[in-house]
């Protein structure tokens, strides 16, 4: 792995603070859906396959 130095360095943390400060949303197929749940942050779901697809 090479190290990041510099600008690059600083655009890549700007650019995971960026994802970090968007608020989670649930996938829209996955809205209502009886296999999975929704906690809030992220979506669980035990089929290895969606059924919705």
């Amino acid at each position: 792995m090479r190290e990041i130095k510099g600008i690059e360095l600083i655009q890549q943390i700007e650019a995971i603070a960026e994802r970090d400060d968007a608020d989670p949303v649930q996938p829209e197929k996955c809205v209502r859906c009886v296999w999975g749940r929704w906690d809030g942050i992220k979506q669980y779901c035990p089929r290895l396959k969606c059924v919705r697809e």
